[in-house]
């Protein structure tokens, strides 16, 4: 069995029905939690490829005490680990920093392991091995939701620190404004 299939990602996007262009992510510092050295050789080998940053560990303890270290924006963590297992150690990174995004792999995926992997917050869950393209999906996807999700609690927050008035902006101009609408609001 080969570990992980590089292959043509417009193409594999062309197949999977996404031939919407989009902006790729690049330059995130990732770490991936794999203790087969083959297969996490060839996933950093594709990510640094795509632009990524990447550190491998093979266990999950030296994974939390890497993160405690230095907080990568991308964790692909493997379930099936010497020591704890991928889940224990998504538990504890997520209790050490809820904000963590992961991306759970395994090659014996059940039902009740994604839901629970979910559950404990992780942002997707994949099977290995898992193509390029697929690869790069997953990260776009949780990296895009991220956004998405920073996006809506910053706009919720302007949102409910507006005043009265209904305007909106920071800069001095709309504060003087605001003051006055308020002052003749009276």
């Amino acid at each position: 069995m080969i570990p992980f299939m590089a292959s043509d990602s417009k193409f594999d996007r062309e197949q999977a029905g996404d031939d919407t262009p989009h902006a790729p992510t690049r330059g995130l510092h990732v770490m991936i939690v794999e203790d087969e050295p083959v297969l996490a050789r060839n996933l950093a080998r594709s990510l640094e490829r795509m632009g990524h940053t990447v550190e491998c560990v093979e266990e999950g303890e030296a994974a939390i005490r890497q993160v405690q270290a230095q907080r990568p924006d991308l964790i692909l963590l493997d379930n099936r680990l010497p020591g704890i297992s991928g889940l224990e150690t998504l538990k504890r990174l997520r209790e050490h920093d809820p904000s963590l995004l992961v991306i759970m792999m395994t090659a014996f995926a059940t039902l009740d392991d994604a839901v629970t992997a979910m559950r404990l917050g992780a942002a997707d869950f994949v099977r290995k091995p898992i193509g390029l393209a697929e690869l790069e999906l997953a990260v776009e996807r949780v990296v895009q939701n991220d956004r998405l999700r920073q996006e809506l609690r910053y706009y919720r927050r302007q949102r409910d620190g507006r005043s009265q008035s209904g305007l909106v902006g920071e800069s001095d101009a709309m504060q003087q404004l605001r003051h006055t609408v308020e002052r003749l609001r009276g």
